[in-house]
């Protein structure tokens, strides 16, 4: 089983996966209106 320490951080890093991919998700959108422009 997982310790405290380990299940902090992998749950950290997965905000930190969602964050960035929702980032990316929206600036490749923006990208693609600007393109489509």
């Amino acid at each position: 089983r997982k310790t405290e320490l380990e299940s902090q951080s992998s749950s950290k890093l997965s905000t930190i996966m969602e964050m960035s991919g929702a980032g990316f998700l929206r600036t490749s959108l923006r990208i693609s209106a600007l393109a489509e422009h």
